[in-house]
């Protein structure tokens, strides 16, 4: 039997086609355990938020008690985290999530990290990131981060990489299951859903930014 079901192994060897209408929504079952299905693979849509916005007021907290820069600088720092983030969601989604494979167990594995999602893209369940897959960017990201700025400017610069993560969360959320008012939004998650109808390319989720400039927004 093995601990993959039948349905993933199945779905994993078809193209990534969206499920129409309600089924767009329904749950695709990829693991018989309980553990990596509804541990690891699973979470809700608010949990992020849940999680990290106490962790940004925490990096904001400790920054403050000794900034590295006055207030201009600070700002420059924090806004190089949220562009530092929209970098990271670019390369992963295009590099990692869009892996070209070939064999069946490749296919599987790519579709388990992310074919699922365009299968069932409306399934709130796997929208958002599960605290196991949140923890390990995090300590990534911020290991890289340290290196990269020092101890002292990583609190505020973490800060502002969590921030546009959560702006992530929301703006995907909102692409799969609203329409947004402001015309502002509407085109950013217009951008996300060209990216599912055409299975590739647009690979900026939370701004087209890299996409115009790495020419892949067509």
């Amino acid at each position: 039997m093995g601990p993959i079901t039948d349905e993933c192994l199945e779905a994993s060897a078809a193209p990534w086609a969206a499920r129409e209408g309600a089924r767009a929504a329904e749950r695709l079952r990829l693991f018989r355990d309980f553990v990596p299905e509804h541990l690891i693979f699973r979470g809700h849509p608010a949990l992020p938020f849940v999680l990290i916005t106490p962790v940004v007021g925490f990096c904001l907290e400790r920054y403050a008690e000794r900034p590295a820069h006055g207030l201009l600088g600070s700002a420059l720092l924090f806004a190089l985290g949220v562009l530092g983030w929209t970098l990271v969601e670019y390369l992963m989604h295009r590099f990692l999530f869009h892996v070209r494979v070939s064999g069946p167990r490749a296919k599987v594995i790519a579709f388990i990290v992310h074919g699922h999602h365009h299968v069932t893209p409306r399934e709130p369940s796997r929208l958002a990131a599960t605290p196991v897959q949140i923890v390990s960017l995090a300590l990534l990201l911020g290991g890289l981060w340290q290196l990269a700025v020092g101890p002292l400017r990583l609190p505020i610069v973490m800060a502002g990489t969590l921030a546009g993560y959560l702006a992530y969360e929301a703006i995907h959320h909102l692409a799969h299951h609203d329409q947004p008012k402001s015309p502002v939004l509407r085109a950013i998650v217009q951008h996300h859903r060209r990216h599912h109808d055409r299975g590739e390319g647009r690979w900026g989720i939370s701004s087209p930014l890299w996409d115009w400039v790495f020419r892949t927004h067509r």
